[in-house]
């Protein structure tokens, strides 16, 4: 949500549309007739980091809109157990004992890339 370039007036377009659609629950057809088109029975959800690389701060008002939840990237133990749980449960039994390895492996490899 965070990725639109601010405009000369302080805007981000996609963001103003998104927040006209959230906000009154549709938005204009791009005939010449402009006509309002209503969308019901949507839900959304949506995902951004934090400001900065890039990123642009997101209009406050926009972000209202939303339950906001924030989350930390989990530790190295946290992620050895989520992706040994996974490959071991996907691989045979004799590959199952050689998991722990490869997802050691795995994480050594993606630290030394960061």
């Amino acid at each position: 949500m965070n990725m639109p370039q601010v405009d000369t007036y302080g805007t981000q377009q996609p963001i103003a549309l998104l927040k006209l659609l959230l906000e009154r629950g549709g938005c204009y057809d791009r005939g010449k007739d402009l006509n309002w088109k209503n969308m019901r029975d949507i839900g959304y959800i949506a995902a951004m980091g934090k400001a900065g690389g890039g990123r642009n701060e997101t209009d406050p008002r926009f972000v209202s809109l939303f339950s906001v939840f924030n989350m930390t990237f989990p530790s190295e133990e946290s992620l050895f157990l989520i992706y040994n749980s996974i490959l071991s449960g996907h691989c045979p039994g004799h590959v199952w004992g050689h998991s722990r390895h490869c997802v050691h492996y795995h994480q050594d490899d993606y630290g030394s890339l960061q």
